[in-house]
């Protein structure tokens, strides 16, 4: 049987749904950015941003903030103000217009996530499931 730290961890990865959260909540915020982590270290920014058109991206950039991601945060800042659109939910259908629209080559520079932005994200959710050890010891 794996140690409980470990157990919280796989059980935070496995279960990870930030729709199961209250918006405003740092359980939610961990989620959106576990999602945002798996999805940007897959395919890059622009993939993340095309795929997750049902997220808010101030919502994701406002969860990297609230866990400390302060770096990620601010690349993900970059991105939408180099972009100079808004994000907000919306279907995938319009976000893909939105990205093919707006997305500068010159931003394809800073499309993945470099070992240090990737460490960043580790460090930041290893903090909160700890913090969070029953809650995620109880969710299978």
């Amino acid at each position: 049987m794996a140690d409980p730290k470990t157990q919280a961890w796989n059980n935070f990865v496995l279960n990870c749904d930030p729709d199961a959260y209250q918006g405003g909540t740092e359980r939610r915020a961990a989620s959106l950015t576990a999602e945002f982590m798996g999805m940007v270290n897959n395919g890059g920014f622009n993939s993340y941003l095309t795929a997750s058109s049902d997220r808010d991206a101030h919502e994701v950039l406002a969860s990297l903030q609230a866990l400390g991601a302060s770096k990620c945060a601010a690349r993900l800042s970059f991105i939408l103000a180099r972009m100079g659109v808004e994000l907000p939910s919306m279907s995938q259908e319009e976000r893909w217009e939105i990205l093919d629209v707006h997305w500068k080559d010159d931003l394809d520079d800073f499309d993945s996530l470099d070992s240090e932005l990737d460490a960043e994200l580790m460090s930041v959710l290893e903090v909160h499931v700890d913090k969070n050890l029953p809650h995620y010891l109880a969710r299978v």
